[in-house]
């Protein structure tokens, strides 16, 4: 996969925020506050939208829930 995948692609730098152990916390998450960047690759979306949902997933899930993913 890593000769298929070019992750020296800066692209592939700013999909960081999937990681569950930056979406699922707040601390981490905060670094990643405006996806922007991400929005500009997909279209239609709202931006609004995806910054409110952004906010509240780790509000979402309980400690227990959060661990079961990492």
């Amino acid at each position: 996969m890593i000769k298929r995948l070019p992750y020296n692609n800066p692209f592939f730098k700013q999909l960081n925020f999937l990681s569950p152990k930056v979406a699922l916390y707040i601390e981490s998450s905060n670094e990643f506050k405006d996806l922007s960047d991400i929005v500009t690759k997909i279209r239609n979306i709202d931006i609004s939208n995806l910054a409110f949902e952004w906010r509240i997933l780790p509000t979402i899930f309980n400690d227990t829930e959060k661990n079961e993913v990492l």
